[in-house]
């Protein structure tokens, strides 16, 4: 170069073609030269003079955009943009606006192989990725495919019907049986409902979370309440005014024993029970605590441990002896009530009452009332919406799926709101009104009636908690108002959805259904290149050049078409090949086959050129 430059600067070197070819022949040098609107540029001669005199591979040609360079490219040139370097102190952040190789090449030779399209170049690119080979049945047939999927962009395409579908389908079994999960992602706009569950078929409600309780035992307290009789003062009128003439039965001092109260002791046990538990789970924190075992001195603690243990002890010997005490009531109860009865058959005395009823009529009552009164409580809770996130419409605004739960309380009766448990609304709104009706019959006569009227209506055997009045309504929502999303709308949602998941593995089959070019060019394709950088698998069926040619995938699969058969092509667009599985002298021009089959293939390549851009 200090030769060349005698006498002259760089800006003001002039060399003919062959000065250039004489000058750089021993340096294996890339000759990168302005083109067209790139001035000053070499004219089309020149170029072809210079390819005569060094190797044509190595001729780049420099357009002034990535759009140009995507012109140049489909019609076969060698092409580059953005080589230029105005000012070497703003290089490095100059640069992160500039396209990065698709394949990671490590040195210049490389970079020189690459641009000769040398195959074993290619492949050792290829394979940094750790391609996964694998074999699959995808049709009825015995037809086997063996592919090789990289941790980078698979893409599988071909006319309709060629059975890019299967081929995915039998992809994310393959996976499944090696233990990952994946599942094939269809974009439509039922598939979105599906998602999101928007008609509750797994839904699920934790209503203690919004403490409510289910009140299992207090319906069933109340379907099965029966009414207590009180004793009539004439049964003591009888037993009083009969003169007992049996010597025998004279001397029966036990049959005037007054009964023991049962319904006293079993609510001791029943707050014998409850400390006991509550005490258990005090032992069970202090145990399981490191704070006081660190705190305390080891003497200090063990004390502690040891008064703990012994009065659980003790309220369990306590707890023991009033169970014992409820069963020798009631065994003392029977004893009386049994001779007083043969008193009775012998003597003919009538029997005295064991007690008036009042007490247990007036506890009956009040057992009822409790339980409506639990239900009624329990039925007015507010049940608070759940909101998830959909994604976003752009510029109308983000999606949200709501969940609305309601209790049924006999007023509701909104057509959009389901039950929770798959079962008729009818018997939840007549229940909830019974409820209602028989809290206000609680002290008439007429309570019982209507018990037997909530017990009789149809469908009552379904309703045993407060789960079963729970009603529900799931839509999606746009800044608070219900909202349908389009077709297109809901595809490009779903694939945001699969996106935004941390995944090894995605399968994708024609994500670009109903979605606009420009979304897929601007939003998508960037997407799957960002996934494929870091590493991970995606293997998309498509008709759309946009995804299949501009994320230049490190394997492409072409499903062919012909009289009575079917053949797989695998290539990629840095060899520019595709080569049939079966016959490896059958092969097809990646680029050509793309643009006759892709949709838009044509355009990929052409006046958009973004293939370029980013790549």
């Amino acid at each position: 170069m200090q030769r060349l430059l005698t006498g002259t600067t760089e800006d003001k070197l002039i060399l003919t073609i062959d000065e250039v070819a004489q000058s750089f022949e021993q340096l294996d040098a890339i000759y990168v030269a302005h083109y067209h609107s790139k001035t000053p540029d070499l004219s089309d001669d020149a170029l072809i003079k210079l390819g005569k005199l060094v190797d044509e591979r190595r001729i780049i040609k420099e357009a002034t955009n990535p759009i140009s360079a995507g012109i140049y490219i489909s019609h076969g040139h060698n092409t580059i943009y953005g080589s230029d370097v105005v000012d070497w102190d703003n290089y490095v952040d100059k640069a992160e606006l500039l396209p990065e190789l698709r394949l990671n090449v490590k040195s210049f030779e490389q970079f020189c192989l690459l641009l000769e399209k040398d195959d074993p170049t290619i492949k050792t690119l290829l394979h940094k990725k750790d391609p996964q080979t694998l074999t699959i049945k995808p049709f009825e047939t015995d037809e086997k495919i063996t592919l090789d999927i990289y941790d980078d962009i698979n893409i599988i395409f071909g006319s309709k019907g060629t059975g890019k579908t299967k081929i995915l389908e039998a992809i994310s079994a393959y996976y499944n049986e090696q233990g990952m999960q994946t599942s094939v992602l269809r974009s439509t706009e039922e598939k979105l409902e599906e998602t999101f569950d928007l008609k509750g078929r797994d839904i699920e409600l934790n209503i203690e979370n919004y403490g409510i309780d289910a009140c299992y035992d207090e319906i069933s307290r109340i379907k099965k309440a029966t009414d207590v009789e009180i004793s009539s003062l004439s049964n003591y009128r009888r037993h009083f005014e009969f003169e007992l003439t049996n010597r025998i039965a004279k001397t029966l001092v036990v049959k005037d024993f007054e009964p023991e109260n049962v319904e006293t002791k079993v609510r001791g046990l029943n707050e014998a029970n409850r400390v006991q538990a509550k005490f258990l789970d005090f032992v069970e924190f202090i145990k399981k605590t490191n704070f006081l075992k660190n705190e305390l001195s080891n003497d200090l603690y063990e004390e502690l441990i040891d008064v703990l243990n012994r009065v659980s002890e003790e309220i369990l010997r306590k707890r023991q002896m009033k169970f014992k005490k409820i069963k020798s009531a009631k065994l003392f109860n029977n004893f009386v009530r049994k001779i007083a009865e043969e008193v009775q058959k012998k003597a003919g005395q009538p029997v005295k009452p064991q007690e008036t009823g009042f007490q247990q009529y007036a506890s009956n009552r009040l057992k009822i009332e409790k339980a409506v009164n639990k239900i009624m409580d329990n039925m007015q809770k507010d049940i608070a919406k759940e909101t998830k996130f959909v994604g976003t419409l752009g510029e109308k605004g983000n999606l949200r799926c709501i969940t609305d739960f309601r209790i049924q309380d006999g007023n509701l009766k909104k057509s959009e709101f389901s039950t929770y448990d798959a079962s008729h609304k009818t018997p939840k709104i007549n229940f909830a009104k019974k409820i209602s009706e028989i809290q206000r019959t609680l002290y008439t006569n007429d309570l019982f009636a209507t018990i037997n009227e909530l017990n009789a209506m149809d469908g009552i055997d379904g309703v045993k908690s407060i789960y079963n009045l729970i009603l529900f309504y799931r839509y999606f929502s746009l800044n608070g108002v219900t909202y349908t999303p389009s077709s297109g709308e809901a595809s490009m949602l779903l694939l945001q959805r699969e996106l935004d998941e941390d995944k090894d593995i995605y399968i994708l089959d024609e994500p670009e259904k109903s979605l606009g070019n420009d979304y897929i060019n601007d939003v998508i394709v960037p997407i799957l290149k960002e996934r494929a950088k870091v590493g991970k698998r995606l293997i998309i069926a498509t008709h759309d050049a946009n995804i299949a040619i501009r994320t230049l995938p490190y394997n492409s699969v072409f499903r062919k078409h012909e009289i009575n058969c079917y053949s797989t092509y695998v290539g990629n667009p840095f060899s520019d090949s595709l080569i049939n599985i079966e016959d490896q002298n059958d092969i097809l021009n990646w680029k050509d086959i793309s643009m006759k089959i892709l949709e838009g293939g044509r355009e990929a390549f052409g006046e958009r050129g973004k293939i370029y851009g980013k790549v």
